[in-house]
């Protein structure tokens, strides 16, 4: 786990390289505070080259890389470490293999590497340091592009030929880690965090109208792969790249695309059994070889089912282990109607970890906004976001450089509400009235209720019959934030809703693969990588990065994931014994849920403050701020999710833009 960056300059015979790639190279220190490295292509051949963090080991061998500073470089890479694997000075990056031939600078955890490094030596590859990343050298030099296929991980890679002169580039099938491009007739260049791209001296700093309507309304931060700069592109989860250093061309596709299983049958108990014993034996899998480390590691525990599973099952195979007992970590918040210390209290009996509490408060949000900003690059969808940020900060105290955590079961396995409404009008759809009947009678949490139900099919049934315009406006009118949209910016944008205004998916199933493939486990995967790595720690997501696990629950038919008015039914049988009781009995969801209107009220003033005319394009700002302690009040009362959207993106464009 680490920060990786990377510059192709075609401009002034790059002689601007090095100040480049120094300034992204500073953006991302916090993502490997163990090392860094740099390599450069100069005209004389490949140089590497020590930083101000280079281990002293290392540092005696090499040259300073300021040294080249203004001298003509084809192509520089730069790798910020956080040790993991082998945390001697031999896991350095950028790494060479081949006979110097091949680098990579590499972000992420590759947890079948030792297999992999097994099978390879049997065709003839030795290896001098016992890391994931020379693994990946080795596959490339046996397999190609085609080695992404034998990865079982989370990564994010850039392999330098020099033989072909070509970079390639790969991110995880599922979007764990993160990568970032640049691409024009001048330059190529790459990064784990857009803030290290966004302020180049080059990058266009234009804000996309469209992306920013896509966060605003619908929360969603990426257009297709376009972000709220114009410039700076995403690598989408399952893409690679190749780039050719010297046509300049770049060449992206998609190598992994989740298969999906629209088939429908009756539930068969037989089949269940099998289903149910194959995820366990999966999870446990997944939850183990996840365990691989050469640091001390910990987990995030919320109190729900999901961080109960990993933190019982982690604990459970590291005490077999005779291993130090686990470290676990909660955002509590007495008196707070979310508040699960409660709930994560009944884990930590049974698994018998050692508990950590942060209890994050207004005072320590307003303290810590602008660094909680320039953390996720991103404006943040919701404030809770923060008691993530205090818990890695916590888990830093505590020496945990790997945490496990929770993300993604409830896209795989369904657990978020809207999913049981599309299932409800799929059993209706599919005239399956007796299951759909023994679901509503068991409406009665927080998952599925009669209410939600009730209004759902009113919905669908107004948006079947209504025109479209007269549903955006109906919309529109039901939440006073969005009136302080500009009239111009709503009606160019408007089109772009989606579910919003009753375009529903069809199946269980579509709505799970939107959700684990789209822009929802995209934000939760996004806030923890990002969270993790301000505090130098990696998080590990089972639930969210396990292929065989995940293509197994998108094989299965709808009707085995809810049964009875009940989330995540296939998960909640495979961890049965497993998770605490008082855990299998919740009915409700609530995750990492802070006090978000208590927040915003208290730091009111602060908030306010940010709110500048800069916003003119997309609020009535004057408005905004004469209606100002209307629409805090309404925030306090838990209604604060369209206000905040329009507070984060005024504190971005200050903050992390500075315009």
């Amino acid at each position: 786990m680490c920060g990786i960056g990377g510059i192709v300059e075609r401009a002034n015979g790059g002689r601007n390289t090095v100040a480049n790639l120094l300034h992204i190279s500073s953006h991302l220190a916090h993502r490997g505070p163990d090392d860094e490295g740099y390599l450069l292509a100069l005209s004389g051949g490949v140089v590497i080259a020590s930083g101000t963090a280079t281990n002293p080991i290392t540092k005696a061998t090499l040259p300073d890389v300021q040294s080249f500073t203004g001298q003509g470089a084809q192509l520089g890479l730069l790798h910020r470490r956080l040790s993991i694997f082998d945390v001697s000075e031999a896991g350095w990056q950028p790494m060479a293999y081949h006979n110097q031939s091949l680098h990579i600078t590499f972000n992420g955890a590759i947890y079948n590497f030792p297999e992999l490094k097994e099978q390879l030596a049997g065709l003839g590859h030795s290896f001098h340091t016992h890391t994931d990343t020379e693994v990946l050298l080795a596959a490339y030099l046996q397999w190609g592009e085609r080695m992404v296929n034998y990865l079982e991980g989370m990564w994010a890679f850039v392999i330098y030929d020099s033989v072909n002169q070509l970079l390639l580039g790969s991110r995880d099938r599922f979007g764990v880690k993160p990568l970032y491009y640049i691409y024009d007739d001048n330059y190529f260049a790459f990064a784990s965090e857009q803030k290290a791209l966004y302020s180049l001296p080059f990058v266009d700093q234009r804000v996309s109208r469209t992306s920013a309507f896509h966060f605003l309304v619908m929360g969603e931060h990426t257009f297709q792969n376009e972000g709220l700069l114009k410039a700076v592109l995403e690598l989408m989860p399952g893409d690679a790249f190749t780039y050719n250093i010297q046509t300049h061309a770049l060449k992206l596709w998609q190598y992994y695309k989740l298969p999906v299983s629209f088939k429908w049958h009756s539930f068969k108990e037989s089949q269940f059994r099998k289903y149910r014993d194959s995820i366990r034996e999966l999870l446990a899998d997944s939850v183990k070889i996840r365990l691989r480390s050469d640091v001390p590691l910990g987990a995030c525990l919320s109190g729900g089912l999901d961080s109960a599973a990993l933190v019982s099952m982690a604990s459970t195979l590291r005490q077999a282990q005779d291993q130090e007992t686990l470290k676990v970590f909660t955002a509590v918040f007495p008196g707070f109607h979310a508040d699960e210390e409660k709930y994560a209290s009944y884990a930590v009996r049974d698994s018998k970890t050692d508990w950590y509490k942060v209890n994050p408060s207004a005072t320590d949000f307003q303290a810590d906004l602008e660094d909680f900003f320039l953390t996720h690059d991103l404006p943040l969808q919701t404030p809770s976001t923060y008691a993530q940020y205090a818990v890695m900060r916590e888990a830093n105290r505590q020496g945990v450089k790997v945490t496990l955590d929770g993300q993604g079961a409830d896209e795989v396995f369904g657990g978020y509400h809207s999913q049981f409404l599309v299932y409800f009008l799929e059993l209706l759809k599919r005239k399956q009235y007796s299951e759909a009947a023994l679901n509503y009678a068991f409406a009665n949490g927080s998952f599925a209720s009669k209410g939600a139900i009730n209004t759902f099919v009113l919905k669908t049934l107004i948006a079947r019959f209504t025109k479209r315009p007269a549903i955006e406006a109906l919309y529109r009118s039901k939440h006073p934030e969005l009136g302080l949209l500009r009239n111009s910016f709503w009606d160019k944008h408007k089109k772009d809703l989606t579910t919003q205004v009753g375009d529903f998916s069809n199946s269980l199933n579509e709505v799970l693969f939107e959700q684990t493939t789209g822009s929802i486990m995209a934000s939760h995967l996004r806030m923890a990588d990002r969270n993790s790595m301000r505090f130098g720690v990696e998080a590990r997501v089972p639930f969210a990065d396990s292929t065989k696990l995940i293509e197994l629950m998108f094989s299965m038919p709808p009707i085995y994931k809810i049964q009875r008015g009940t989330n995540k039914f296939m998960l909640r049988s495979a961890v049965k014994g497993i998770v605490p009781p008082e855990i299998m009995s919740r009915r409700d969801k609530i995750g990492f849920q802070a006090p978000d209107g208590q927040w915003i009220k208290a730091s009111s003033q602060l908030l306010k403050s940010y709110i500048t005319r800069d916003m003119e394009e997309y609020v009535n700002v004057k408005k905004l701020l004469q209606e100002w302690d209307q629409h805090i009040n309404s925030a306090a009362k838990g209604h604060s999710l369209f206000l905040w959207r329009i507070i984060s993106l005024a504190i971005w464009r200050k903050v992390v833009i500075k315009k």
